[in-house]
């Protein structure tokens, strides 16, 4: 059986407690998710036979030992849904990565996980401001700094903060006006902030809606 946080190594445990009755874990993922456990665990290939904290297993790689404790932290999920992390995975390998799923399944995840894994920038183009900042009182719950700006001038001095490769803000929310709006010079300066590596990837959210934008 595999562990269902990691869905990588044979779990070793069932954990039980308030938040991950009956789950099977592997050992590394068990030490994530509990800091100081209060766990009753026995071996899934010998159900007879307890298992005591210092059971020994192999462990996660780094990356993916990051990757479990940057969902629990950040975003209170204890699994990925299986899509996601396949679409995650390819997103940290730098791949082209087209998502198609039904409104509810957790599209989002994926381009705010990867910006909080490796600690950069994320932008998303999306059609209008109102699905921004839907989208930004959300992603605030989880203690994420966004920002979203459209092409007016209003929008001048939060963009040159959220472009600051030094300012906290990981999530930018923009429309494709803001971006390829020639005047307003944006798409040069995203290309910088991906050439000093700090721009973890571009995304284009409600891409249905594409054919509606003369940008593109």
């Amino acid at each position: 059986m595999e562990c269902e946080v990691c869905c990588d190594q044979a779990a070793v445990f069932l954990c039980y407690d308030c938040s991950t009755e009956g789950r099977p874990l592997c050992f590394s993922c068990s030490e994530l998710l509990h800091r100081n456990p209060k766990r009753i665990g026995y071996s899934l290939d010998n159900p007879d036979n307890s298992q005591s904290s210092e059971h020994s297993s192999s462990s996660l790689d780094t990356d993916e030992a990051g990757k479990v404790l940057a969902l629990v932290e950040s975003f209170s999920l204890l699994s990925f849904y299986p899509y996601q992390k396949s679409i995650i995975d390819a997103m940290l390998e730098k791949k082209d990565t087209i998502v198609i799923q039904s409104t509810g399944n957790g599209k989002s995840l994926c381009f705010q996980f990867p910006l909080v894994h490796l600690l950069k920038k994320a932008i998303v183009i999306m059609p209008t401001i109102s699905l921004m900042r839907d989208q930004t009182i959300q992603v605030n719950e989880h203690g994420i700094k966004v920002a979203y700006m459209g092409s007016a001038a209003k929008y001048q001095q939060m963009t040159k903060l959220a472009l600051d490769p030094t300012s906290d803000v990981r999530l930018i929310f923009v429309t494709p006006e803001w971006l390829f709006t020639e005047r307003l010079g944006n798409k040069a300066k995203v290309q910088d902030l991906d050439r000093a590596n700090n721009l973890a990837l571009i995304a284009i959210d409600e891409a249905h809606l594409m054919y509606e934008w003369h940008s593109f």
